[in-house]
């Protein structure tokens, strides 16, 4: 057990630790119930007294990458003065952890490729947070629209949902390749969405 799980006595937040590395680097697959009850140091009365299932686990861990994820674009937002400096500082951030070691993908996407069989639930949890993606972005692209940072003929909804696919296309062809040439296109892919060149 790592020493941040040591210093957290509540056992619900170690499983969530657990579940955050655990599902992010083996996915849901690669990961069972005993796997996550034994790297949080905790016990199964533990595990069951929080989570019925290792799906139910799962979707708490799907809930807060998601947040994770929204949150951390907020405050790159918060602090850009432009969206050029947003799109500068988030692909900073990207190829840092690329070259780190600390990205190896997406955790909705990971996750949900990481899962034998169809799951509903799942599906419809990841596409909830998508939609709260797009949304944040789009709402970003409105402002600085109304800013006079972005063009009056920028689609905000349009831009953010390529921005997402170029992130998430990015991210897929690093993970297939291993090669962090995509992540260093990226940036300049962002850019011409937001330009009007493509």
């Amino acid at each position: 057990m790592g020493q941040n799980q040591e210093k957290q006595s509540n056992p619900y937040d170690r499983l969530m630790t657990s579940a955050l590395d655990l599902f992010y680097h083996r996915g849901y697959s690669g990961t069972s119930t005993n796997q996550l009850i034994a790297d949080s140091g905790t016990h199964k009365a533990s595990f069951y007294r929080y989570f019925q299932s290792k799906e139910e686990i799962a979707l708490e861990y799907l809930k807060l990458q998601g947040e994770n994820f929204e949150n951390g674009l907020q405050r790159i937002m918060d602090r850009s003065a432009t969206w050029e400096e947003f799109i500068q500082i988030w692909n900073g951030l990207l190829l840092k952890q690329v070259k780190s070691g600390k990205f190896i993908g997406c955790p909705v996407a990971r996750f949900l490729n990481s899962v034998d069989e169809k799951n509903e639930e799942f599906e419809l949890v990841a596409d909830k947070i998508l939609q709260g993606w797009i949304k944040i972005l789009e709402s970003y692209f409105g402002s600085e629209k109304k800013k006079g940072n972005l063009g009056p003929f920028v689609d905000s909804l349009a831009a953010a949902k390529k921005i997402l696919k170029l992130f998430q296309g990015s991210a897929q062809l690093y993970r297939i390749t291993g090669k962090n040439e995509y992540f260093q296109e990226l940036k300049s892919e962002m850019m011409e969405v937001l330009v009007g060149k493509s």
